[in-house]
C-alpha cells in the first residue's frame, strides 16, 4: 500500500509540474486563441491562468496533507503575510469602486494570478533550473513573431487575424503604425538567465538570443525596452562575477554594432529611430508620453486621497474628470483602455486603485526584498543572483508602464517566491 502511494504521489508531483511549467511558458507568450470563435475565455493567457489556479489548489492542499506547516523560516513567513495584507487591501478596495465590471476584470486578470504566481513558483522553488529554462525557452518564438511583424505586415494580417486575441492585435497594430513594436513578453527580463549554465544547450545559443532579444529592443523602439536591455546586460555581468570581462567586451561590442545597424535602416524606412526617441526629436511622441505620465501620476497620487481605499481596481480611468472622447471601433477602444486606463507607474496604480495603505505595504515589501537581495548577490548560486536582475529589470519597466499582464506576473511576482527561503 506504502508503494503504491508513493507511486501516485510521483506521479501527482511531475504532473502539477509540468502543468506549471506549461502555464509558464504560456503566460510568456503573446495571447493566441486556442479553440476557434474568438472568444476571450478561450485564449492562452486564461488556460495560463487556469493552471496556475489548478497547480496553486494542488500543492497548497499537498502541503497541508504533508507538512502541516507550509512556511517554516520565519523572514519568508513576514514576507508572505505583507503581501497577503496587500492583497487583502486590493480585494476591500470594491467597496470604492463604480465600475464593478472594471474591478473584477483587473482582479481576475492581474491582481488573483499575481498572488497565485507568488506562492506557486514558491512551492516549486527547488526546481528552479527547470522553471528558469521555461522562462528563457518562448524568447525563440517571441522573436519570430516580431520578425514576422516587421517583415511583412499583410503576412503578419493573414496569420494573427484569426489566431491573436483581438486586445493584443489592437495594440500591435497601434504601435505598428507609430513605427514600433508591440509584444509585452518583456524578453529583456530573461537576459540574466539566459547566463545561467545549463539553461541552454550550448553557449553560442545564449550568446545568440541575446543578441536577437537586443535586435529586436532596438527595433521596437520602445525606449522603455532599451533601457531594460541595458540595465538587465551591464547588471547582469555585475552579479555573475565569474562571467569573464572579456566576454563582456565582445558583446557589448556586438550589441552597440546592432544598435548601429538598426539605427540606419530605421531611418531610412520609417524617418526616425530609437535615437530619435531617446533624444526627444519628436514634441507629441516623444516629450507629450512623459509628460502625460506625469499627470498620471498626478492623478494618481490624488485618488489615494478619496478613500481608504484609493478608487477600486481598475477604476482609474473610470474617476478622471478629464478623458477622451470614447472610440466607437473596437480597435480605437482596446487601445483607450490600454493607454488612458491603466497607469503608467507601479507607485501610482496601488496609490489609485487601493490607497495609500497599499502604497505604503508595496513600499514596505519593496525593502524587504532589497534587503534579501543584498544577501542573495552575496552567495554563489548564480541562478538566484540571475532572477534578482531579472526581477528589478521588469520593475524598471513598472516604473513608466502599467504593471499588468501575465508574463509580468511571472517576473515580478513569480521570480519573488522563487528566491525565498
Amino acid at each position: 500500500m506504502a508503494k503504491l502511494y508513493n507511486k501516485i504521489h510521483i506521479i501527482f508531483e511531475h504532473t502539477s509540474l509540468y502543468l506549471f511549467l506549461i502555464a509558464i511558458v504560456l503566460f510568456r507568450l503573446p495571447s493566441f486563441y486556442f479553440l476557434p470563435g474568438g472568444s476571450a475565455l478561450f485564449t492562452t493567457q486564461v488556460l495560463a491562468r487556469i493552471l496556475i489556479a489548478f497547480v496553486f489548489l494542488l500543492k497548497i492542499t499537498e502541503n497541508l496533507h504533508t507538512n502541516g506547516e507550509i512556511f517554516s523560516d520565519r523572514k519568508t513567513r513576514t514576507i508572505i503575510l505583507l503581501v497577503m495584507a496587500l492583497f487583502l487591501v486590493q480585494s476591500l478596495s470594491i467597496v470604492s469602486a463604480i465600475n464593478h465590471e472594471a474591478f473584477l476584470f483587473r482582479y481576475l486578470k492581474d491582481v488573483l494570478p499575481g498572488l497565485l504566481t507568488f506562492f506557486t513558483f514558491y512551492f516549486f522553488r527547488s526546481e528552479y533550473r527547470k522553471i528558469i529554462f521555461a522562462i528563457v525557452l518562448p524568447i525563440i518564438f517571441n522573436s519570430l513573431y516580431q520578425f514576422i511583424a516587421i517583415l511583412d505586415r499583410n503576412l503578419f494580417m493573414d496569420i494573427a487575424k484569426n489566431l491573436i486575441y483581438d486586445r493584443h492585435l489592437s495594440f500591435i497594430l497601434y504601435d505598428l503604425d507609430r513605427g514600433r513594436i508591440y509584444i509585452d513578453t518583456y524578453d529583456e527580463a530573461a537576459i540574466p538567465l539566459l547566463f545561467t549554465a545549463n539553461i541552454v544547450p550550448s553557449p553560442f545559443l545564449s550568446y545568440l538570443l541575446i543578441g536577437v532579444t537586443a535586435f529586436f529592443s532596438f527595433i521596437s523602439n520602445w525606449r522603455i525596452r532599451i533601457l531594460m536591455l541595458f540595465f538587465s546586460f551591464i547588471s547582469t555581468f555585475i552579479a555573475l562575477k565569474k562571467v569573464k570581462p572579456q566576454l563582456f567586451i565582445i558583446l557589448t561590442l556586438i550589441i552597440f554594432f546592432i544598435g548601429y545597424l538598426v539605427n540606419l535602416v530605421s531611418i531610412r524606412t520609417l524617418g526616425f529611430s530609437f535615437l530619435d526617441r531617446i533624444t526627444l526629436q519628436e514634441k507629441v511622441e516623444d516629450v507629450t508620453s512623459l509628460s502625460y505620465r506625469t499627470e498620471q501620476i498626478e492623478n494618481a497620487f490624488g485618488m489615494g486621497l478619496t478613500s481608504l481605499f484609493g478608487v477600486g481596481l481598475g477604476n482609474y480611468y473610470d474617476n478622471l474628470t478629464t478623458k477622451a472622447r470614447t472610440p466607437s471601433g473596437l480597435y480605437d477602444r482596446n487601445v483607450l483602455e490600454g493607454t488612458e486606463g491603466n497607469l503608467h507607474n507601479i507607485f501610482a496604480a496601488f496609490t489609485a486603485e487601493s490607497g495609500y495603505i497599499s502604497l505604503v505595504l508595496f513600499l514596505i515589501i519593496l525593502v524587504m526584498f532589497v534587503r534579501s537581495d543584498m544577501e542573495i548577490l552575496k552567495r554563489k548560486n548564480k541562478y538566484k543572483r540571475a532572477l534578482v536582475i531579472s526581477f528589478w529589470t521588469i520593475f524598471i519597466f513598472t516604473l513608466l508602464n502599467p504593471n499588468v499582464g501575465g508574463a509580468y506576473q511571472v517576473f515580478f511576482w513569480g521570480t519573488r517566491g522563487l528566491l525565498l527561503k
